[in-house]
């Protein structure tokens, strides 16, 4: 067993050398253990290969630690879809009530940005597996939350409320739709960014601001108020004007807010794609070799490699590989 300490950072760099060389691949096992301090700290001041460029824009935690971290948001699980429910209903309330709050709050209860950064990070490594379990689970995620959309709209047109609500305006124009792009283009940088470094935390100020589920919402509760309005031309609906002139309107909101979700999907996937290619991941090319040892009978004495996230020379490194 051989055990050695490298920086975050350095993680990616020390994996892409082990897999060349077979370690994990071909043979043995490679452990990522976080490791919180160590007393005596380990000097970083030594200049090594690894240390001399402190600065680069392919730094990040390695591929392995990143397929874990995506792969824990992309089962379709009884928890994600009640998430998404309840999402899904606290955006209803605030839509309908105008309060800004409420919607906010269900962008960060929601779990929709989970499938899509699952979706962009598939086809990055090609792989099929996990595009088709992101898309997935965003469509089951996308239907249900539509449908609480469309029941409260089907509910609500029987209570005296007067709609649409700036909440729902705001998100149902044209105009609103070069909003979204300029924030969700942003949005999917900080996705990217969020999983390939230690910025987890960073991720629910990303959901806020990327707004994915809102809008489905606002559409669904659109349609049905525009269809119902239109049918049984209730005129409380619009304020003591004929629903069915207002029907229009409502449904031109219906469609701008799905528009403008369509349009957050895209622009997030775009920039967490580009971003994932600048932080050099790419496909995992020793698939193929390490399905096939792991297809082997198994070994009485396997090597274990623990890679400790703190600080390290690379003389160990280079001492491993040799």
């Amino acid at each position: 067993m051989y055990q050695f300490r490298t920086q975050d950072k350095y993680v990616g760099i020390i994996m892409d050398e082990l897999s060349e060389h077979g370690v994990g691949v071909d043979f043995g096992v490679v452990d990522i253990l976080p490791l919180s301090s160590t007393k005596p700290r380990l000097s970083a001041s030594k200049v090594t290969p690894l240390t001399r460029k402190k600065y680069k824009l392919s730094e990040r935690v390695s591929i392995e630690e990143i397929y874990e971290t995506v792969d824990s948001q992309l089962h379709l699980t009884f928890d994600y879809l009640a998430m998404t429910l309840v999402a899904s209903i606290i955006a209803g309330a605030g839509l309908a009530t105008d309060s800004s709050v409420s919607v906010v709050a269900s962008m960060i209860v929601s779990p929709l940005m989970g499938p899509i950064t699952a979706l962009t990070f598939g086809t990055v490594i090609q792989s099929k597996t996990m595009v088709y379990k992101g898309f997935r689970n965003e469509f089951y995620g996308l239907a249900l939350t539509f449908l609480v959309g469309f029941i409260f709209g089907i509910v609500l047109i029987f209570t005296n409320v007067k709609w649409p609500t700036y909440e729902m305006t705001s998100r149902g124009t044209l105009s609103g739709l070069w909003g979204g792009i300029v924030v969700a283009i942003p949005s999917g940088v900080g996705v990217a960014l969020a999983i390939t470094g230690p910025y987890s935390g960073a991720l629910v100020g990303i959901a806020i601001s990327a707004a994915l589920l809102p809008p489905v919402v606002n559409s669904g509760m659109n349609l049905a108020y525009g269809l119902m309005a239109y049918w049984l031309d209730i005129d409380h609906v619009s304020g003591g004007q004929k629903s069915r002139r207002m029907a229009k309107e409502w449904l031109m909101i219906a469609m701008y807010s799905f528009i403008l979700f369509l349009l957050n999907w895209v622009c997030i996937y775009l920039a967490a794609l580009l971003f994932f290619k600048i932080k050099q991941i790419r496909p995992d090319k020793h698939r193929a070799r390490r399905m096939k040892w792991r297809d082997l009978p198994p070994v009485s004495h396997p090597s274990t490699i623990l890679v400790d996230p703190l600080s390290a020379s690379t003389e160990d490194v280079e001492g491993l590989l040799n």
